[in-house]
């Protein structure tokens, strides 16, 4: 029998490990110490794939913002000025996204919670908790309010600067992770 409409979507299997909480990366953790070293390198092999992706992801927005920013005006928003600061937002988001995952082995995909684990991490990493909540709230502005309170086009630059200085911290910083942990 020939079946009829969209074939049924069937994620790839590195999905179920990208999803991770916490609890669940914390078992594979705590399993990984005391597994054989075949096992512990899969294990980081496959940490590392989700993170590269989860990076090359960020680095998608982020050139996506750049390309599609533009000068705005206050009052009514065009839609291409929307999507340079969300698209902005979300390298930032993919970014931390993917920074927490090589430190914490599992994901935080909710945007509050991500805010305070990124918080969490002292340092450096206080000023891009703020930066993803100062976006957030632009983010959440420009795409679900018809009427944008400030001068869009300053706000689609702050967010492109901090888009970039967030992606390019995050990309640093998961280098180093992995250059100790795969020499």
């Amino acid at each position: 029998m020939k079946r009829i409409g969209r074939r049924k979507y069937r994620p790839s299997p590195l999905k179920a490990f990208e999803r991770l909480v916490k609890i669940q990366g914390e078992a594979i953790q705590t399993f990984t110490r005391h597994a054989g070293t075949e096992t512990q390198i899969f294990l980081r092999r496959i940490i590392h794939k989700i993170v590269r992706d989860r990076l090359t992801l960020a680095e998608y927005f982020l050139r996506r913002a750049e390309e599609i920013r533009r000068t705005g005006r206050s009052g009514l928003v065009r839609q291409e000025e929307r999507d340079a600061i969300s698209s902005a937002y979300y390298a930032m988001y993919h970014a931390a996204r993917a920074y927490h995952y090589c430190m914490r082995g599992y994901d935080c995909n909710d945007h509050r919670l991500l805010k305070r684990e990124v918080e969490s991490f002292g340092g450096n990493w206080r000023n891009v908790a703020d930066k993803l909540e100062a976006n957030r709230g632009r983010r959440n502005e420009a795409d679900y309010s018809p009427y944008y309170p400030l001068s869009l086009a300053k706000d689609a630059q702050q967010a492109l600067s901090d888009a970039q200085r967030v992606v390019k911290l995050c990309r640093r910083e998961i280098r180093k992770i992995e250059s100790r942990r795969h020499p």
